[in-house]
């Protein structure tokens, strides 16, 4: 699993203790089930996080913040640096909110079409499953995010309104071309370096926070390039995997938990 890179300074003790000698030391029989990525979702209004009297109330949090899944750190909604580096798009099997919600599967597009001719589209628009599950058209953004403490692996996954941003999003990099002589060719994803931060909108059926990506230009440092690129490297090969249990809702679901008007 690709490591978060933490400073020199950060929290070492003062005492003359060997750490780069037993660099890795305890970690031999981890294996890919051992690690999982964390989601960043967006807070919005009725997210527990922001609720005071909810027992999963974090401090400092407000809506329009970004919140890691797994961590628990929080970060502000007026742009943190990401690197994407992989896209995949499936659809996830959740259980009905009202029913205890939670994560149940995870479906190939061609799997989750022969799943959609058997479901009924409910009163809330949800493709409900004869098992009373229902399945979400997702699509999950890998990246790696600037921390404090270094650059984190993350997934961005974007469901319902957001899937235009999406589209827009790998439209556009799969648009940026070098120039080398005769033979323009289009970077790796991971070669891209964007803000992301949150932006407020709303529909007739209330209003919420989305997501907004804006390119800052090509990634410039070496070795957080290749961290990047380790990174996807650990998703094709199956190493690295969605850490779905830690997301009681749907990521970036945000009609979910909008604000009615």
């Amino acid at each position: 699993m690709t490591k978060q890179v933490a400073k020199k300074e950060d929290n070492l003790p003062a005492m003359a203790m060997d750490f780069q000698a037993d660099a890795g030391a305890g970690y031999e029989e981890a294996d890919k089930d051992a690690y999982a990525i964390p989601f960043i979702n967006i807070l919005q209004a009725l997210s527990p996080q922001v609720d005071e009297s909810d027992g999963a109330y974090i401090e400092g949090a407000k809506p329009g913040m970004f919140f890691n899944t797994v961590t628990n750190d929080i970060f502000s909604g007026d742009g943190v640096e990401i690197i994407p580096v992989h896209f995949s798009r499936g659809y996830i099997e959740w259980g009905l909110r009202e029913n205890g919600g939670g994560f149940k599967a995870e479906h190939s597009v061609a799997d989750a079409s022969a799943l959609l001719k058997e479901s009924v589209r409910d009163e809330k628009n949800r493709d409900v499953l004869p098992n009373g599950n229902h399945l979400v058209d997702t699509r999950n953004h890998y990246a790696i995010i600037k921390t404090e403490s270094g650059w984190a692996p993350v997934i961005i996954s974007m469901t319902s309104t957001q899937i235009k941003k999406s589209r827009k999003w790998m439209t556009a990099m799969n648009q940026i071309q070098i120039n080398d002589g005769d033979r323009p060719y289009n970077p790796p994803m991971f070669a891209n370096l964007y803000k992301m931060s949150t932006v407020k909108e709303k529909n007739d059926q209330g209003s919420w926070f989305g997501y907004k990506l804006e390119r800052q230009g090509f990634v410039e440092d070496n070795n957080v390039y290749q961290l990047a690129k380790q990174f996807r490297e650990q998703i094709l090969s199956g190493e690295a995997k969605a850490a779905h249990e830690s997301v009681d809702e749907i990521p970036g679901f945000e009609e979910s938990s909008s604000v009615s008007m």
